[in-house]
C-alpha cells in the first residue's frame, strides 16, 4: 500500500516529500485517540442496554 505510486499523494494523502517518521508520529497519535473513541461508544451501548 505505501510502495503503491500516486497513493498518497495530495488533495486525498499526505505529501509525498513528508519523512516516514513523521507518518509513525501520525499513526502514533491517532491510534490511541481512535480507539478511546471506540471504548466509549462499546460503553455507551453497554451501558443502555443495562
Amino acid at each position: 500500500m505505501l510502495d503503491t505510486v500516486g497513493h498518497s499523494t495530495y488533495p486525498h494523502g499526505s505529501d509525498p516529500e513528508d519523512p516516514f517518521v513523521d507518518s509513525v508520529w501520525w499513526v502514533n497519535r491517532e491510534l490511541p485517540h481512535h480507539g478511546a473513541e471506540i471504548a466509549l461508544i462499546r460503553d455507551l451501548h453497554r451501558a443502555r442496554r443495562a
